[in-house]
């Protein structure tokens, strides 16, 4: 095989599995990574399944073991993005295998979740490649069963604790020109998105934001946030905007990640983090934090 600094993600699916024998048998020789959760009993059976994949194919393969706290589909994911990100370290461009239906799954739950325009723009990740994005997972499914490849489905797949499980059912019966239209929307707002973002410049001036309408205001004042490395939802990008018009100097407005705005005449900035509040040292005391469960 070829070598490539391609970084493939496996969790041991079908659309996942699927793309790992797709490069396989194409000669490219990807780094197969795979992410425990060990959200569930028998994930170790997924992990030994891209394991033995790796070594059957002769490819490197490594492993990343997360110890969630909560069993969120958000914290599990920010995890599995860390571990991916970090294994590429910003030279490898990562491949995974979401298809036509994660698409329109994600664009629903935006749509849920009350998105403005760029939640249309899914799966958009810098320096991710999404190769299966054309094809249905049932297309997946066929050519697995076509090909004999061996996958594990997750069981949590059918929990309705799940958003995205919930809406699933709605969404994969979905005509394919429905779903099809939807991609290139998504593909269209991806460009859309990347020219405005050529174009804006982040500013803090006040006097700007009293003059642009609403749509324009939230395109530079989210620009500047990011360039802070802040995320915010869109009603909180629509709560600081009214702070920045209306707010008296001096005065703060906390966003949710427990940051805090600082309105100035004609700017406004992060306001440093307030130190904490000195303790009795008398009265105080520190609890030994428990030991990491190494057993895994």
């Amino acid at each position: 095989m070829s070598k490539t600094n391609l970084l493939l993600a496996v969790s041991g699916g079908v659309d996942s599995m699927v793309l790992a024998h797709i490069f396989a048998g194409s000669g490219v020789a990807p780094t197969i990574a795979h992410f425990n959760h060990h959200l569930r009993p028998d994930s170790d059976l997924d992990e030994q399944l891209v394991a033995n994949f790796a070594t059957s194919h002769n490819l490197p393969f490594i492993v990343g073991h997360g110890e969630l706290k909560t069993a969120s589909e958000e914290a599990a994911r920010h995890a599995r993005h860390a571990f991916l990100q970090n294994a590429a370290k910003s030279r490898k461009p990562i491949a995974t295998g979401h298809h036509l239906d994660d698409m329109v799954e994600s664009i629903a739950i935006n749509l849920k979740r009350g998105t403005g325009w760029r939640g249309l723009a899914v799966l958009n990740r810098p320096n991710y490649l999404r190769p299966l994005l054309e094809l249905e997972k049932s297309d997946l499914q066929s050519l697995a069963r076509q090909l004999k490849i061996k996958w594990r489905e997750d069981s949590t797949n059918q929990s309705l604790e799940y958003l995205r499980n919930r809406l699933r059912a709605r969404t994969t019966p979905l005509p394919f020109d429905t779903k099809w239209q939807l991609l290139k929307l998504r593909n269209r707002q991806i460009e859309i998105a990347r020219e405005i973002t050529e174009i804006i410049q982040p500013t803090n001036q006040r006097r700007l934001y009293q003059s642009l309408d609403d749509l324009t205001a939230h395109e530079f004042l989210r620009a500047w946030l990011l360039e802070k490395n802040i995320r915010t939802t869109r009603p909180e990008l629509s709560r600081l905007l009214t702070a920045i018009r209306e707010y008296e100097p001096q005065k703060k407005l906390q966003l949710a990640n427990s940051q805090f705005i600082l309105i100035r005449k004609n700017d406004f900035i992060v306001a440093p983090t307030p130190a904490p509040a000195p303790t009795n040292s008398r009265h105080s005391y520190r609890q030994s934090a428990p030991l990491a469960d190494s057993s895994r």
